[in-house]
C-alpha cells in the first residue's frame, strides 16, 4: 500500500512556526496556533483568516485548542501554569490556572471544561458553572500522560507503572485497563472515529492495536493485531514520534526530527516523504482526507496535502 501526496494550498497567517492545528468537526474551521503568539481561524476551504486572537501579548504560544462550535478558544502559554479562554460571542476572556504544567489541555465540549492530572489523580476543572475545581478520580499510580477522545466523556491515562487505562469523565470512575503492561510506550493514539487505540511498544518494538466500544454499557477491548516494528523504524520510534492511524494498518508517523512516514503495518511497507522535509506536528482528518503539515522553523505556513491510498506495484504483481 503506498498514499500519493497532491499539496492543494498553503495557509500564510503567522510570521514563526506554528504549533498547534485543529479542526472543528462540525463546520470544518481550521484553527492555527504559533510561536508568533496569535490564534487563527479560517474558513473550511482556506482562504482567509476569519478570526485572530493575541492572548498572551504576543508571548510564544505552545498550544491552542477550540470548542466545536468554535466560539470557545483556549491557548496555553509555555512558562504559565494557566489557560486563557475567549469567549468569541461576549469578546471576554478570563484566565483558569491548571493543576500542573498540564501538556495540550483540551476542552471538554459537553460540559465545557478542562480536564487536567496531578499525581494520581485526575481533575475536571468547569469554566461556566459553580463546580469549579471537581475531583474525577484517582487511578493508583502517578500518571504520566493523559490522551483524549475528542467530544467524549473518555480519556485514555498512561501511568508510571506501564498501565494504559480508559476513565469515563461523567461517571467519574476507572471503566477499562488494557490486560497489557507497557513498560516503554512510544506513542499512544486513538482513532479519528475512536473506534481503536494504537499502542507503540518500545521495548518490544510492536504496536498493539485494541478495539475499543465505548457505546456500549460495559466498555469493549479486543486486541485486534500486533504489528512489528520494520526495523528501519526502530530508531524513528525511539524519539518523539506523532502518529495518526487512517485505518486499522496505515499510519502517518512524524518521528522527530525526521520527515514524514508512511507506514502500512500490516504488510511492513514504508513510504518516506523526503521531499517535505522534516516536519514536528502534523494534524491528519481521514474524514477529507486531508494532512495539515507546518512549513519550516521561520514563515509559519501551514502546508495542505489532499492523500490517497492505492495498492504498491508489489502488490499488484
Amino acid at each position: 500500500m503506498i498514499v500519493d501526496l497532491e499539496k492543494i494550498k498553503i495557509i500564510h497567517g503567522h510570521s514563526d512556526y506554528v504549533e498547534t492545528i485543529a479542526v472543528s468537526h462540525m463546520s470544518g474551521t481550521v484553527m492555527t496556533c504559533g510561536r508568533d503568539g496569535k490564534v487563527l481561524l479560517w474558513d473550511s476551504c482556506l482562504n482567509e483568516s476569519v478570526f485572530s486572537w493575541i492572548p498572551y501579548n504576543g508571548r510564544e504560544l505552545y498550544h491552542a485548542d477550540m470548542s466545536d462550535d468554535t466560539n470557545i478558544i483556549l491557548a496555553c502559554n509555555s512558562q504559565s501554569k494557566e489557560a486563557i479562554l475567549f469567549n468569541r460571542i461576549t469578546h471576554e476572556s478570563f484566565s483558569v490556572p491548571l493543576l500542573e504544567y498540564c501538556h495540550s489541555p483540551r476542552l471538554n465540549c459537553k460540559d465545557m471544561s478542562i480536564v487536567s492530572h496531578f499525581g494520581k489523580t485526575i481533575y475536571k476543572i468547569h469554566l461556566f458553572n459553580h463546580k469549579g475545581v471537581e475531583r474525577i478520580c484517582n487511578v493508583g499510580s502517578p500518571i504520566r500522560s493523559c490522551h483524549y477522545f475528542r467530544s467524549k466523556e473518555h480519556l485514555i491515562v498512561v501511568t508510571k507503572n506501564g498501565l494504559v487505562q480508559i476513565i469515563d469523565l461523567s461517571r467519574k470512575m476507572l471503566i477499562a485497563t488494557l490486560p497489557k503492561y507497557y513498560s516503554k510506550i512510544a506513542f499512544i493514539t486513538s482513532s479519528y472515529d475512536n473506534s481503536f487505540i494504537a499502542v507503540g511498544d518500545k521495548r518490544e518494538n510492536i504496536v498493539d492495536l485494541w478495539k475499543i466500544d465505548l457505546c456500549s454499557q460495559r466498555v469493549l477491548l479486543e486486541k485486534i493485531v500486533t504489528f512489528c516494528i520494520p526495523n528501519n523504524l526502530h530508531k524513528a520510534l525511539l524519539s518523539n514520534v506523532q502518529v495518526a492511524f487512517i485505518d486499522e494498518s496505515c499510519a502517518f508517523v512524524c518521528p522527530i526530527p525526521m520527515p514524514l512516514f508512511f507506514v502500512d503495518f500490516r504488510r511492513g511497507e514504508i513510504q518516506i516523504f523526503d521531499d517535505i522535509g522534516y516536519c514536528d506536528n502534523f494534524l491528519v482528518n481521514p474524514k477529507q482526507n486531508l494532512i495539515y503539515l507546518p512549513y519550516g522553523k521561520i514563515n509559519g505556513s501551514v502546508i495542505v496535502f489532499s492523500y490517497k491510498k492505492s495498492l504498491s506495484d508489489d502488490t499488484e504483481s
